[in-house]
């Protein structure tokens, strides 16, 4: 089967958002949606050869964080540093 790669980018980016962002509650309000789709990217992204992640996480981070669109946006190179944290700390991704 292939590897959907925007999916997974578009759930990894979905759920950093509801781990950073205290604030909403949505991590609370949806707890079992939320637990069922960490498991699912956690399980896609481990199934990754340890190359495949590293070309598919640089490539998000780039497209996401330093496109000249995302820099216009206010994002950066600081927005690179706490999503790998929180790879590190929630997906058990380490760099």
């Amino acid at each position: 089967m292939m590897m959907d790669y925007v999916k997974l980018g578009n759930n990894l980016l979905h759920l950093h958002a509801i781990y950073s962002d205290e604030e909403t509650g949505i991590r609370d309000e949806n707890r079992e949606e939320t637990e069922s789709l960490e498991f699912e990217t956690k399980e896609k992204l481990h199934s990754l050869s340890v190359e495949e992640q590293r070309f598919f996480l640089s490539r998000l981070c780039r497209d996401e964080f330093l496109s000249e669109t995302a820099l216009e946006k206010g994002y950066g190179i600081e927005d690179v540093v706490v999503f790998l944290r929180w790879l590190d700390d929630n997906m058990g991704i380490y760099y």
